[in-house]
């Protein structure tokens, strides 16, 4: 049986951990009498808890089989049978879905699957195709992002106190990628544990340029007065993003504010510049983990 490719060993952190030594003991040198023991059978499941089998035989010294009663009868003797687990009954990501149990007649739709040893329903796209994409259901009201596309005519003053109003002493001419973009799935890769920002498969633009997820900005004032505004609400999905990661400002004359809840299921960012914007940081990506808060639920398939 071929070996499953080895993954980031939070990944199982709702598993038991297993022992990765344990003690033996050897037959007595001068014994009269020993154990003998065959190779391990093939596990009884392809997947989830099963048992293996062994031969195990008492030997005299010369190697012919005898009495299983002449041999030491200590606790510590060889095991003629012992648990085995090959891999997870419950896929993985939607890859591993249509690879193990939907060969054909594959149907786009929610599923569970197992994240770092709990379940997770996610939303299987494309599954009649070699390699379906994986997604998690979102409210479209409290994801979404934005470039907000007015400049002030005064761009060294923020009015209102910083608050948004549109009938600001603004012009229209603001940020050339000006837009407003929400999302009800977004794509992940939960091997990795990454939300990939830039998939608008499942995102609606009112109005404008798409807008990657996570992100925001503007072209509004050229002092601390951020109105690009862009929200994430993974509550109910059972992930949440990392605590250490950070949004980064591109731009000039750039400011931002991040707000975490909801043990960073839940973000509300506002940022901008003259022109500025930001992002979740490129070189880690928006980086998701189990959010127990949430109280997901444990199964190993």
């Amino acid at each position: 049986l071929s070996a499953e490719p080895n993954v980031q060993s939070r990944m199982c952190n709702g598993l038991t951990r297993l022992s990765v030594s344990k003690e033996c003991a050897m037959n007595p040198c001068d014994a009269k009498y020993r154990w003998s023991v065959g190779p391990w059978s093939q596990c009884s499941t392809s997947c989830g808890p099963g048992y293996r089998r062994r031969r195990v035989r008492c030997l005299d010294r010369d190697g012919r089989r005898v009495s299983r009663d002449l041999c030491d009868q200590s606790p510590d003797r060889p095991k003629r049978r012992e648990s085995c687990f090959l891999r997870n009954c419950l896929p993985g990501d939607c890859a591993e879905l249509k690879a193990y149990y939907m060969q054909e007649n594959s149907v786009d739709g929610n599923y569970t699957v197992l994240v770092a040893g709990f379940r997770i329903t996610v939303y299987c796209h494309l599954m009649n195709e070699t390699l379906p994409k994986t997604y998690i259901n979102l409210n479209s009201e409290t994801n979404f992002a934005e470039i907000y596309g007015k400049r002030l005519l005064y761009p060294f003053t923020c009015p209102h106190n910083g608050q948004r109003n549109d009938t600001c002493m603004c012009t229209d001419d603001g940020s050339a990628s000006a837009g407003f973009s929400s999302f009800s799935k977004v794509r992940v890769d939960l091997h990795n544990m990454k939300i990939n920002i830039h998939d608008h498969t499942f995102a609606t633009t009112s109005h404008g340029e798409e807008v990657a997820f996570a992100t925001a900005g503007d072209c509004y004032s050229a002092v601390d007065c951020p109105q690009g505004q862009f929200g994430i609400d993974l509550r109910g999905t059972g992930l949440r993003v990392m605590d250490d990661l950070r949004w980064v400002d591109q731009g000039h004359r750039t400011s931002s504010r991040i707000e975490r809840s909801d043990n960073n299921a839940r973000i509300f960012g506002r940022c901008g510049g003259y022109c500025g914007q930001c992002s979740p940081d490129k070189f880690k990506g928006l980086v998701i983990e189990i959010d127990h808060k949430q109280n997901p639920s444990i199964g190993v398939g």
